[in-house]
């Protein structure tokens, strides 16, 4: 016979180790974490860098919640979209305009996420467009850093629509406009 155990959040701890870049951490879990108190429920916490495709192999056996654009790919692994978001072209209107063509995409002067020595945050991007970009001229270690490189500069980064309400928030970091992918 088994017993069923009654779980309340409000007495038993919730806790959880989560693999996540920066973007994420900042758009979704304030806001969690706040809705979570005003229910007298105190989570715990833990962070730990997620990068894409195969670190987060090697990261998922260190967490309990991987929150990444590229799931690893295994039948272990039971995942669930939480946000659908169009790549967006960001840069500082101030300094130059959107680019109108892909060739000139393709010779911009660009600012690009980098998680390990080969993963950044352009392998999103369709192999066809990543293989005829030069190297990125500036190289970041989280997406947090971005708009303080790009406002005042001609560097653009090509990043998820979404980032514009959170890290790349037009309104109050810098401004620019968007050339969707």
């Amino acid at each position: 016979m088994t017993t069923s155990l009654d779980f309340n959040p409000k007495k038993t701890p919730v806790e959880f180790t989560i693999a996540c870049n920066d973007f994420p951490l900042g758009f979704i879990f304030p806001k969690l974490t706040k809705n979570l108190l005003t229910q007298d429920i105190t989570p715990r916490l833990h962070f730990i860098s997620a990068g894409i495709t195969s670190a987060n192999a090697l990261r998922i056996s260190d967490c309990d919640i991987l929150i990444t654009p590229a799931p690893p790919k295994h039948k272990s692994v039971v995942s669930q979209i939480l946000l659908s978001s169009k790549m967006s072209c960001f840069y500082d209107d101030e300094i130059r305009s959107a680019p109108k063509s892909m060739k000139e995409y393709i010779n911009c002067d660009y600012i690009d996420v980098k998680f390990s020595p080969i993963e950044t945050s352009l392998h999103v991007l369709p192999f066809s467009i990543t293989n005829q970009l030069k190297p990125a001229s500036i190289e970041l270690p989280n997406f947090n850093a971005l708009p303080i490189f790009i406002k005042g500069t001609k560097f653009i980064t090509t990043q998820i629509e979404a980032m514009k309400y959170g890290c790349l928030n037009i309104s109050l970091l810098f401004g620019a406009t968007f050339f969707l992918m």
